[in-house]
């Protein structure tokens, strides 16, 4: 019963979220990260379409022996591959540049709500919080490229459990936020 009643507040607070935002105006905050997003899709992208287009199969035996067709399995592996790791790094790229973005959006938010004065932060401050996220990005990508790769090799359910192992990771990242702004060592975060 736990788990639906956690799940049932999340979805509830996501939707509450994009209320508050219209409701204090807090649109402008969704600006740089779509262009930011955007950004890092087209390079990605461009460097994916420089890379697969000379992408070369031969000299390898299997795809030889099995002509176009293990031409066409080996490539369609190599773009679903490079898809993924588009989709691992993104999130971390994105939080760890957003992060003092994001944590000014989580110091309006609670300023609106709760009607708190938060402290005013220095550059100092800030560079703090983008190495602070830098370090607790690189911990989550590693953690979720190892741990994803072991349970993407359970039989049937592996896709489903890196799909849960990511969306943790995820989670994870973006609840950070508020606990960094409020001073929160890393190791008390993951706790």
């Amino acid at each position: 019963m736990g788990y639906f009643n956690d799940l049932s507040q999340g979805l509830g607070a996501y939707g509450r979220a994009h209320r508050v935002i219209f409701k204090y105006q807090l649109g402008k905050y969704l600006v740089l990260p779509g262009i930011i997003s955007m950004a890092y899709g087209v390079v990605f992208v461009g460097l994916l379409i420089l890379t697969g287009s000379n992408f070369d199969v031969e000299g390898i035996t299997w795809v030889e022996w099995s002509g176009a067709v293990g031409t066409w399995l080996l490539r369609a592996l190599y773009w679903i591959f490079m898809l993924w790791v588009f989709f691992a790094t993104y999130k971390y790229v994105i939080m760890t540049l957003l992060s003092p973005f994001l944590s000014g959006l989580s110091e309006n938010v609670e300023r609106k709500i709760r009607g708190r004065e938060p402290e005013k932060l220095t550059f100092n401050d800030y560079v703090s919080d983008v190495w602070r996220a830098l370090r607790l990005s690189l911990r989550n990508l590693i953690r979720e490229i190892l741990l994803g790769f072991v349970v993407g090799l359970v039989p049937v359910i592996g896709f489903i459990l890196v799909f849960l192992v990511a969306s943790y990771y995820i989670g994870f990242g973006f609840m950070d936020y508020t606990l960094e702004r409020k001073c929160i060592s890393i190791l008390d975060s993951v706790q």
